[in-house]
């Protein structure tokens, strides 16, 4: 059953809106008075220090919208994996039709590393949270370190699994075209 919803047109629309409304309000709300609170640069800081150096221009009111940044992520994680669940699968299916049954099981781990990459995502928001609420003189390792590991892990996983997905679905719609040119035309 949530192979039937996931794979749906409707599901994957909702996926890429929710995706698109929710990504222009994190960006929305990433200045403090001219301070820069997005977290990309703490999500791969590595060590304490440099996640000290990220997080100490963001004390007082900077400090807690850069943990409402991280909050209102997690309502992004799910739609983006949707999203991404969504494009494995209907290469899933695709293949799947067309009897491509070696891409159908690479499609199908391409939504799987969708699924993966969001469990990556709320690790790696914990971590930041952490480093974020306890402010830049009470961060330690291995929180940093673990932090980027897990936000390396999610950007490789969601680079493939979009792109596993996609590559699957092109090269079925290639095979379909290639076997409607070779098909003997028919008089009506």
């Amino acid at each position: 059953m949530l192979r039937r919803i996931g794979a749906s047109w409707t599901f994957g629309a909702i996926a890429l809106i929710a995706g698109i409304v929710l990504f222009k309000i994190l960006d929305m709300n990433s200045d403090c008075n001219g301070i820069s609170v997005k977290n990309f640069w703490l999500q791969l800081a590595w060590t304490v220090n440099n996640a000290r150096g990220v997080t100490d221009p963001w004390r007082g009111a900077c400090n807690s919208q850069a943990a409402d940044q991280v909050w209102l992520d997690y309502l992004f994680i799910p739609a983006y994996v949707s999203f991404l669940f969504f494009i494995g699968l209907r290469a899933k299916q695709a293949a799947d039709r067309s009897g491509m049954l070696t891409l159908a099981g690479i499609a199908s781990q391409s939504a799987r590393g969708a699924l993966f990459a969001g469990l990556f995502d709320c690790l790696e928001n914990a971590g930041l949270l952490v480093m974020i609420l306890k402010g830049p003189t009470s961060i330690v390792w291995p929180v940093p370190s673990l932090t980027s590991l897990f936000s390396t892990l999610k950007w490789l996983l969601i680079l493939a699994s979009g792109f596993v997905g996609l590559i699957v679905l092109v090269r079925v719609i290639v095979h379909k075209w290639k076997q409607q040119g070779s098909a003997p035309m028919t008089a009506k």
